[in-house]
């Protein structure tokens, strides 16, 4: 059995009352052309308690709203005129480095 594409009616999850939403269709599995729609909210604190990232501290919180479709092939090849994306994004974000403090020696 060929699959020829990928319909998602609605992918969600809700991680401590933010939800975030994907739906839209994967077709052509070869070039891998897409209509798809991503809505939700991510807070960046609670992402890297669950996926932590040695070395960095991160706060706030990404909401958006995006539509975009296009094909694969196109973003490789830097054709990014023939992408078509709708979006409205609000970002807050702190990130912060921690850096492991340095001992040198004085002679």
């Amino acid at each position: 059995m060929l699959i020829r594409g990928l319909s998602i009616t609605r992918l969600t999850y809700n991680l401590e009352n933010e939800p975030f939403d994907v739906s839209g269709t994967v077709s052509d599995l070869e070039n891998y052309k897409y209509d798809l729609k991503i809505d939700g909210k991510v807070d960046l604190e609670k992402i890297t308690k669950i996926y932590p990232i040695a070395g960095m501290s991160l706060k706030g919180l990404i909401t958006s709203e995006v539509e975009s479709h296009g094909q694969l092939y196109d973003i490789e090849a830097g054709h990014y005129e023939k992408i078509r994306v709708k979006r409205q994004s609000n970002w807050s974000a702190d990130l912060a480095r921690k850096v492991p403090e340095l001992f040198i020696p004085v002679y």
